[in-house]
This record gives structure tokens, C-alpha cells and sequence, in this order.
């Protein structure tokens, strides 16, 4: 442990060590004088035990509002990427449309427009109808 009582704290990213052990017990020995920078974009798991140590000095109200921030996030993350999905199948829809009635005003018969766009005979049928 002498070792790591040398290093510059801020240089976790640049300290060549042996093993995993030597930095787990250095990052341990230091956590509490290491900014979240000190660490590599590799090493996730010492990213994950920094945040927690960090976490872990919340108050409970601090706590309680940093979890429901993150729900928030969640939920927004999660809205926005059913939205992105909806607008990519509605696309694909549109597209669909779009290529039967190319066909259709090209003469081809609604059975195979049916066949080679994926749409329900009827849906054809009822482009075919459409001003």
C-alpha cells in the first residue's frame, strides 16, 4: 500500500498497475480525494463505485430527488423512443402507400400491387379508390 500512498491523486487513468487488485485497493484507499475525471471511459465498474460513493454522501431528500430525477429521465427517454419508433412504422406505412400507388397508376393489377408491397388486398383497393 505504500505504493499508492505516492501516487498524484487525478492520475487513476494513467497509473500502470498490475492487476485489478492493486487498482481496486488503490481506488478504495483514494475514493474519498478522487474526482469522477480521474477515472478511464474503460473502466465502467470503478465509474459504478465512484458514482455510488458519491450517492452514498446524499441526504435522504437529496436522495429521494436524485431518484426521482432519474424516473423522470427514464421516462422522457423512454417516450421519446416510442415516438421515434411510432414515426419509423408510420413511415414504412407511408412508404408502402406510396410505392402501390405508383404501381397502380402504372396499370399493375391490385392483386399483385397486394403481392409485391405487403398490403392487404383491401388496403389496395382502397388506395386504388383515392382521388
Amino acid at each position: 500500500m505504500s505504493k499508492f500512498a505516492a501516487q498524484n491523486i487525478g492520475q487513476l487513468k494513467d497509473i500502470n498497475f498490475l492487476d485489478d487488485s492493486q487498482k481496486w485497493a488503490f481506488s478504495l484507499k483514494n475514493m474519498h480525494r478522487m474526482e469522477e475525471q480521474d477515472l478511464s471511459g474503460e473502466d465502467e465498474i470503478f465509474q459504478q463505485l465512484f458514482e455510488d460513493c458519491r450517492l452514498s454522501k446524499l441526504k435522504t431528500m437529496e436522495k429521494k430527488e436524485y431518484k426521482k430525477s432519474l424516473m423522470d429521465y427514464y421516462d422522457v427517454r423512454d417516450a421519446v423512443n416510442v415516438a421515434r419508433e411510432d414515426g419509423r412504422k408510420e413511415g414504412r406505412v407511408e412508404e408502402k402507400h406510396l410505392l402501390a400507388r405508383n404501381m397502380l397508376a402504372k396499370g399493375l393489377e391490385p392483386a399483385l400491387v397486394s403481392e409485391i408491397s405487403g398490403l392487404t388486398t383491401n388496403e389496395v383497393l382502397a388506395l386504388a379508390s383515392e382521388p
